[in-house]
């Protein structure tokens, strides 16, 4: 049996100069707070690599390392969540310690494992599949225990490493992330007819960031995206759902302003067609 890909690294970076967030919570709670973050860095790094559970097994490893008091471990963890070193929003929904900066080092680390395990539901950062083989995403295994995750690493590695290569396909075409992708797409496609097709997984991940993360309803999404294309200045601004995500409350403000009557009034539908009718019969228009 082929011996398991380590799923943790064994070195991680560290600024030589702290960010506010960490300053301001060791002026309040002194120079414990930072033994404490470094030793919590440490064993998320060692173990699943870019992020830990948020609970009591973490005090105790803590305390066990510094010998500090758990209380004390438990004061500085809920501070750090405050301040925002730590992310709120998925302590309070999945108990796990991470943060931006944690994955971005984690995943540059871990590009030359042959396989890692993620969770795209812990997922702060997309991670472009691209030329980048190594990533074997855990949800997508269904209902199986621990024990069965562990062996289908071991049968992609052992059986064929090539495997991976192969773009996951994380998103079901039936799933919201792609259909509100192709919804965009189709906009685009009635203003430019030749317009490139994008990957559309890439794409459901920045749609998946921004409901997951930025707490975007499916609703809100679609509205904007509906009124995006209503309206001239927009249209031509938002080219994928990375530009819809950057722009996302300026949209909603006026999407909302137009509903109460105070915008100007924007393209129809009838106009995009006909913009894409012209395109389509002027070779000077069309793309290479």
């Amino acid at each position: 049996m082929a011996r398991p890909t380590k799923q943790g690294i064994d070195y991680f970076p560290l600024d030589v100069q702290f960010d506010d967030k960490i300053e301001l919570l060791i002026a309040d709670k002194g120079a414990i707070a930072l033994s404490i973050l470094i030793t919590i860095w440490q064993l998320i790094y060692q173990n699943e690599g870019y992020y830990i559970a948020n609970n009591n097994d973490l005090l105790l490893l803590v305390r066990r390392r510094i010998m500090v008091d758990v209380e004390t471990v438990r004061a500085i963890v809920d501070s750090s969540i405050e301040r925002g070193i730590f992310n709120k929003e998925m302590c309070e929904m999945h108990k796990i310690l991470t943060s931006k900066a944690l994955q971005k080092r984690y995943f540059v680390a871990a590009k030359l494992k042959k396989v890692i395990n993620i969770n795209k539901n812990y997922l702060l950062i997309g991670i472009n599949d691209d030329g980048n083989s190594n990533c074997l995403w855990v949800n997508d295994i269904g209902n199986a225990t621990n024990v069965e995750v562990e062996v289908e690493v071991e049968v992609d590695v052992k059986e064929d490493v090539k495997v991976e290569k192969n773009k996951r396909n994380i998103f079901s075409e039936d799933s919201n992330e792609i259909k509100l992708s192709k919804l965009l797409f189709n906009k685009l496609c009635l203003i430019n007819p030749y317009q490139k097709t994008p990957n559309f997984q890439a794409w459901a991940k920045e749609i998946d960031l921004t409901i997951r993360v930025d707490a975007r309803t499916l609703e809100m999404l679609t509205g904007a995206i509906n009124w995006t294309f209503s309206d001239p200045f927009w249209s031509t601004v938002i080219q994928s759902p990375k530009s819809l995500r950057k722009n996302f409350d300026k949209l909603y403000t006026n999407a909302k302003r137009d509903k109460n009557g105070t915008a100007r009034s924007g393209i129809t539908e009838d106009v995009l067609r006909e913009r894409a009718r012209i395109i389509a019969s002027d070779p000077d228009l069309r793309r290479d």
